[in-house]
């Protein structure tokens, strides 16, 4: 118990630094055609997962545009990961999402507060996984449940990405 507050503080801070670029660091150099600094809404998504960040090849905020999306993942991380996609219930922030998840890393205590779109699943290191969601205008989160070897979910190293869909 000693260490949650220090991990809650830490957790806030790397929640306010994905909340205002948008997308995760995850220490990696890309080539820089594969990042843009201006990108219009998206009917699919390719995601990069890595130890314990997603890559979308951009730097602003990630919107996407209502109906169908497909989603593409590959795992080029040491570690399983996955993309589950929830939306968050008018009123509600990633910050009481995260701190649902904090308390109930199963996610079911969050039916109040956000709706499940989907998923990937677990991918395995070097392995692809994909979905196809559904989505209607809101504010949505990205993130992996999976745990690391110390037993502490990805999410809350910070492999999440909150996410506009208009």
């Amino acid at each position: 118990m000693r260490g949650r507050p220090a991990l809650a503080l830490g957790f806030a801070a790397l929640l306010a630094a994905a909340t205002l670029i948008g997308c995760s660091s995850h220490g990696k150099s890309h080539p820089a055609a594969a990042t843009s600094t201006t990108v219009g809404l998206r009917r699919a998504l390719t995601v990069k997962t890595y130890e314990y960040s997603y890559d979308v090849g951009q730097l602003t905020p990630l919107r996407v545009a209502a109906g169908r999306v497909t989603v593409s993942a590959q795992n080029a991380g040491s570690e399983g990961h996955e993309a589950q996609f929830v939306q968050l219930r008018p009123g509600v922030t990633v910050g009481a999402v995260v701190a649902g998840l904090q308390r109930d890393p199963s996610g079911a205590s969050l039916s109040a507060t956000v709706t499940s779109v989907g998923g990937t699943g677990p991918i395995a290191p070097g392995a692809r996984g994909g979905a196809v969601l559904n989505v209607v205008p809101g504010s949505y989160l990205m993130f992996c449940s999976l745990r690391a070897a110390d037993g502490t979910p990805h999410f809350a190293k910070g492999m999440l990405l909150p996410f506009t869909v208009q």
